[in-house]
């Protein structure tokens, strides 16, 4: 994701230009590389609730990301809750393109973690 890239070029506009709504979306985006940031050590290190935390955080302020989306299938299959994963999967682009390598990833872990 390119949260730091947008960080950083809100910042660059708040030098010439320091408005409001530039620093609410400064806030934002620094919200959003926060929960990415925190995503990420939390998947890697095995603690699937607190990415899945992170992960929806993201996803429901970023509702057009497919990636996002394809995190959270993954986070919660891993979690458990292998019938929303299921239904996430489904609903996404990845889900329309069962020759997709993506598709056959997450169905897999969706099969493993459902037992």
């Amino acid at each position: 994701m390119r949260f730091s890239e947008a960080v950083a070029t809100i910042k660059s506009a708040l030098e010439f230009e320091k408005t409001v709504d530039l620093k609410n979306d400064l806030e934002e985006a620094e919200s959003f590389q926060s929960n990415y940031d925190r995503f990420q050590t939390a998947a890697e290190s095995g603690d699937f609730k607190e990415a899945l935390s992170c992960v929806n955080y993201l996803c429901n302020k970023i509702t057009t990301s497919e990636k996002l989306k394809e995190y959270k299938v993954e986070c919660l299959a891993k979690t458990g809750d292998t019938t929303e994963a299921l239904t996430l999967v489904k609903s996404i682009r990845v889900g329309l393109d069962q020759q997709s390598p993506d598709f056959w990833y997450l169905k897999g872990i969706i099969e493993l973690y459902g037992g």
